[in-house]
């Protein structure tokens, strides 16, 4: 994920949490480089015409 904001929930104390660590997945929180977010930005726009 790209924003630390957006993972908030999947941390702490919630069941999201507790769920994740049980699956043994980990969370990575990305920096990306200005382009590449605006071109992400640009496809989401697309998909929710």
């Amino acid at each position: 994920m790209t924003e630390g904001a957006a993972v908030q929930h999947l941390r702490g104390r919630s069941w999201q949490e507790h769920a994740i660590r049980e699956l043994g997945v980990e969370i990575e929180v990305v920096e990306l480089a200005e382009s590449l977010r605006a071109a992400v930005a640009a496809a989401q726009e697309r998909q929710f015409r």
